[in-house]
């Protein structure tokens, strides 16, 4: 069977960035942050990607997910590559389901600064708040830019050739509240 259940809180929280079409479980996950922290390497060179730092008082939504299989938990694990498995206390995960006995979430082993010459990929913000508006609404896609730091990074528009492997298709109604949000966003 999988190791547990895991919370996902940047793409993983996107059904369509997954491989067959399933139920999420929305959690919130407390005193944490997300952060454009985590360095890969690209065709286009070094980007960001999000990982999670503790953040007291601050609390992130995203999604509960539990492997049914073996396949799948290594689907996950493959797909997590580069970032280490983080074993999770129930009493800083609230979830609209029934108690896990384990939990994880999958975080950078080391979060950076957003530095000069590394970028946030449009196709990878994409996929994440097009998550977070169908499951938590506009406002909740609103919240994900607000306890997100790193926001400084530039943005690389990626979207009419997109780098990031699980690139979605957006509406226009769901573009254009993105590219608002990302207008407005803090440069933290």
């Amino acid at each position: 069977m999988s190791d547990g259940a895991f919370f996902g809180y940047g793409s993983l929280v996107n059904v369509d960035t997954y491989p067959a079409r399933r139920d999420l479980t929305r959690a919130r996950l407390k005193d944490h942050r997300r952060v454009w922290g985590h360095l890969a390497h690209t065709r286009l060179g070094p980007t960001l990607s999000l990982s999670i730092e503790d953040a007291p008082a601050v609390e992130i939504e995203g999604v509960m997910f539990t492997p049914r299989d073996v396949e799948e938990q290594a689907w996950l694990d493959r797909r997590e590559a580069g970032y280490a498995k983080k074993p999770l206390s129930n009493d800083i995960l609230a979830f609209e389901s029934a108690q896990e006995d384990s939990l994880f979430t999958y975080q950078s082993l080391s979060t950076i600064e957003s530095r000069v010459g590394a970028s946030i990929l449009m196709s990878y913000v994409d996929a994440v708040m097009q998550g977070f508006i169908r499951l938590f609404g506009p406002e909740g896609a609103q919240r994900f830019v607000e306890t997100t730091g790193g926001w400084r990074a530039p943005l690389l528009d990626d979207r009419a050739d997109p780098i990031y492997p699980r690139a979605v298709m957006l509406t226009d109604e769901e573009r254009a509240l993105i590219d608002a949000l990302l207008r407005a966003r803090p440069e933290n």
